[in-house]
């Protein structure tokens, strides 16, 4: 049995292709001693733009971010990394966090 997941994604004027492709008859799925895990119990995580949230503490390309990580997740993306930056979060004053955008981004 082969499936294939193939998504263009469109981040930042940058383009990135993923392709994924399971097979039963793949030489990396038999067993070995060392290996006790199957591909499917595999954590696969993908990291996100770092301007994924503005400078002024919003979202950029909201409906991209949001088609993009839709599409991870059909490709069985386990996680997603964000950077997050001090400078964004605490604007006005040390200890004064401001973290709309970074929520927006974990509520997607």
């Amino acid at each position: 049995t082969r499936r294939r997941n193939e998504i263009n994604l469109c981040f930042s004027q940058c383009s990135i292709i993923c392709e994924a492709v399971v097979s039963d008859k793949s030489p990396f799925l038999k067993s070995t001693p060392r290996r006790t895990r199957s591909l499917e119990s595999v954590r696969f995580y993908v990291a996100l733009p770092l301007d994924t949230v503005s400078d002024c503490n919003t979202v950029n390309h909201t409906k991209a971010i949001a088609a993009g990580l839709k599409a991870l997740k059909l490709l069985g993306v386990e996680g997603v990394d964000l950077p997050i930056f001090w400078g964004v979060a605490e604007t006005e004053s040390p200890g004064n966090n401001q973290w709309s955008g970074y929520l927006a981004i974990a509520e997607m």
